[in-house]
């Protein structure tokens, strides 16, 4: 395995687990009967809280993935 795709492999496996993260906490994935639940027991702060949670993690996985595809189309080695 060259160092390049080791390279592609690992960012792509950043950016894959970082929006699955941010999908996870923002509630992306959620039925609408657990999102009203959730929506009535959560206050300002845990809102907020996983709002940046979410915000982070997305421009982690988004970055990840554009040094991927720079990597992939400039076949740096």
């Amino acid at each position: 395995m060259e160092r390049n795709d080791l390279m592609i492999n690992i960012f792509f496996t950043i950016s894959v687990i970082a929006v699955l993260i941010a999908g996870l906490v923002i509630g992306a994935w959620q039925t609408g009967e657990r999102d009203r639940r959730t929506v009535q027991n959560i206050t300002p702060e845990d809102r907020a809280l996983r709002m940046k949670i979410s915000t982070y993690s997305l421009a982690v996985g988004v970055i990840c993935f554009i040094i991927v595809w720079i990597l992939w189309y400039f076949d740096i080695k």
